[in-house]
């Protein structure tokens, strides 16, 4: 089974809907804050990169562009998707992560998996880059929060539906 998050499956073919989705995510993360250019989240992932690559235990099969680019659609998706799940102002009302029962629990897992996380400084340099002017935003609290609410449905609840693990965040 291929995961969709971290640098070992990236750019899989069977993965390319999810690869779609987290560009569709930075492009509306761009568009959010008026910029039009990725440049300055390609140098900040660039600083990070040796760094980065150090935090995993075999090699990493994609070559430093690819590496910079994983590390940036990933961590803006992560990010964003932590945001839509507590802001939820922020969410596009077609956003299939919103609608479609399997997908938040089974990122929820993929996330955890060893082999496809991203070190948490990488989330934490994106974050700050991209911060929104509310309370609500602080990258550890979304993160615990997104986690929190969907593991309690997949461990506790006979059926966790969206809708179920939606209604115990929004409560």
């Amino acid at each position: 089974e291929k995961k969709a998050i971290g640098p070992y499956h990236h750019g899989k073919d069977n993965l390319q809907w999810m690869e779609e989705h987290k560009l569709w995510y930075l492009q509306l993360l761009l568009k959010r804050r008026n910029e039009t250019s990725v440049d300055r989240y390609i140098v900040a992932m660039r600083d990070l990169q040796e760094r980065a690559l150090r935090c995993y235990a075999n090699s990493v099969w994609l070559n430093k562009d690819e590496f910079v680019k994983m590390m940036l659609l990933d961590s803006c998706f992560l990010v964003e998707l932590f945001r839509k799940f507590t802001i939820t102002s922020m969410r596009d009302r077609n956003d299939p992560l919103f609608k479609i029962d399997w997908i938040l629990p089974t990122l929820w897992r993929d996330s955890l998996l060893f082999e496809n996380q991203l070190p948490f400084f990488v989330l934490v340099e994106l974050f700050n880059m991209t911060k929104v002017l509310d309370p609500l935003d602080n990258i550890t609290d979304l993160a615990i929060r997104y986690c929190c609410c969907v593991s309690q449905f997949l461990f506790y609840s006979a059926s966790p539906s969206l809708e179920n693990i939606l209604y115990a965040y929004n409560g």
